[in-house]
């Protein structure tokens, strides 16, 4: 039974136990016609709940069920023909009632989970949870990617995507103009975007934005897309406070700490979930996995210590607006460097990831910077060690990496479960911020020497080495501190609560 007809036929019989007040009211002001008129209505609807059920349900099922629906509409029937005093058997048509609520809660209950992703590269932020609900034959799921724009001037002049094609192949997905949320009212749904219309480079489509979404569902689940990493009050906020945050009846929270960063927004304790980041399943699961390279990566890469370049989104225009009385620009520079550190040894490789929205905000916020871009991407494919990842999974490169050279970016928090040694090209964190944030970076290597770090061409030799002396340390804090549930089971965490949670709102 769909937890959505359990509920139905639940708010049926105890409306039929207020008519039951009503009806002796009724005889006792001496208004027998109405009373009379009541009685037929409580009786047609045992008759249509019994019929209801029948069709829904297994014969054995339903049996005691009937029965009693039996024996009540023959009471309702000797009330009304036979003038037995509804005072006399109000306790017996009220204990029917609830003998037949009893066996309906007996009946294993179907939910329908909505999963709505938008992007195709932040879907390992809901895999796991799905996987979970996808296993569990009370549940039914759907997965439907929902379309975003990429903003220009104006929503409607933006570019409307759909990545629905984009998603692995063992994800069934449903095309979003072929489902309806109001009319399927799913018991949860899930979403991993909380901006609606608060973001300026992508924004979802409109008939997706939380508040919409919250009308057609009792348990709309909001979980981040990304994992937090530092924090500082009034200018981590939009992190904490934003609509899907504000609109979800659960928010999935990677730590206690986290938790506790949310709590002084005044969110209440029960909203909050702190089960660990789905994200980190991705990790986790899969860091054994084989992949199937592709056939520039096997060329380039054969028998080389590779090294991961992660460039965040807002590195390159924020290095736009502080160049210096020379006009450096320090992320063009830094860039440089990394390359021609890699080109110097011949035992290494790189993989550059920039970050999935990096050349759209660029064209579209920092033109300046995009003739770099372009011309520092076109110079990976062309060389003889290099290669750029634009795949949606993440997963391939982690794997085939043995280090990450990054700057600030959640993805730092990722790669760190995986063990392997990440350099930092920005400032340090001082102790102060590293108190107030989820996660202490100071635990990894950096690029600046003011921070007690190295060049990149020895944080490349280290590597190659095999070197790493900061391991243990930098393991401590994402299991102690960061994340928690680091044993690949969130996803089935967070379903086993948002079912129970389901479970009892009934």
């Amino acid at each position: 039974m769909k937890l959505e007809m359990r509920k139905k036929i639940e708010n049926i019989l105890f409306l039929q136990k207020e008519l039951h007040k009503e009806i002796d009211n009724l005889y006792r002001i001496g208004n027998h016609v109405l009373a009379i008129q009541l009685l037929t209505d409580c009786q047609q609807t045992a008759i249509d709940v019994g019929t209801l059920l029948e069709n829904i349900e297994k014969e054995q099922r339903i049996r005691s069920i009937v029965k009693y629906l039996e024996a009540y509409c023959d009471i309702i029937y000797q009330i009304g023909v036979k003038q037995v005093k509804i005072a006399d058997v109000y306790d017996i048509i009220n204990n029917l009632i609830d003998k037949v609520l009893l066996e309906i809660y007996e009946i294993p209950v179907t939910m329908k989970f909505l999963f709505l992703p938008y992007k195709a590269s932040m879907w390992t932020s809901l895999e796991s949870v799905w996987k979970a609900a996808k296993d569990d034959p009370e549940c039914e799921t759907v997965v439907m990617p929902i379309p975003y724009f990429k903003i220009g001037t104006q929503v409607k002049e933006a570019e409307l995507v759909y990545e629905g094609d984009d998603f692995p192949k063992y994800v069934p997905v449903v095309d979003w103009q072929n489902y309806s949320i109001q009319n399927e009212k799913p018991d949860a749904i899930f979403i991993h975007n909380p901006y609606d219309d608060w973001n300026s480079l992508t924004t979802v489509h409109p008939d997706f934005y939380s508040d919409r979404l919250k009308q057609y569902t009792d348990c709309l689940v909001y979980v981040p897309y990304f994992t937090m990493s530092g924090y500082k009050k009034g200018v981590s906020d939009c992190h904490y406070v934003n609509k899907g945050t504000v609109n979800a009846d659960k928010v999935v929270v990677q730590s206690e700490f986290v938790k506790n960063i949310y709590k002084t927004y005044g969110y209440k304790e029960d909203k909050l979930l702190a089960l660990g980041s789905p994200k980190t399943d991705a990790v986790v699961n899969r860091l054994n996995e084989t992949f199937e390279y592709p056939k520039e990566w096997k060329e380039k890469l054969r028998d080389k210590k590779v090294i991961l370049l992660n460039t965040h989104l807002s590195y390159f225009p924020t290095a736009v607006a502080h160049r210096n009385e020379k006009g450096v620009d320090y992320a063009q520079m830094y860039h440089e460097e990394i390359l021609e550190a890699i080109k110097e040894n011949k035992e290494c490789g790189l993989i550059w990831r920039p970050h999935p929205l990096l050349f759209s905000m660029a064209e579209n916020n920092c033109k300046e910077c995009v003739d770099y871009i372009k011309s520092f991407a076109k110079r990976l494919i062309e060389s003889d060690n290099c290669v750029m990842d634009d795949s949606a999974d993440y997963m391939m490169a982690f794997s085939r990496s043995d280090a990450m050279i990054t700057t600030y970016s959640s993805l730092i928090n990722e790669y760190m479960i995986t063990g392997k040694p990440v350099m930092i090209f920005q400032t340090k964190q001082t102790e102060e911020a590293a108190s107030q944030a989820p996660m202490d970076y100071r635990v990894n290597y950096f690029r600046f020497l003011k921070d007690g770090g190295m060049c990149f061409s020895d944080f490349i030799k280290m590597v190659v080495s095999g070197v790493d002396p900061k391991r243990e340390e930098r393991r401590k804090m994402i299991y102690e501190r960061a994340f928690l549930n680091l044993d690949g089971t969130v996803g089935k965490k967070v379903y086993q609560e948002i079912k129970e949670h389901c479970n009892k709102m009934q």
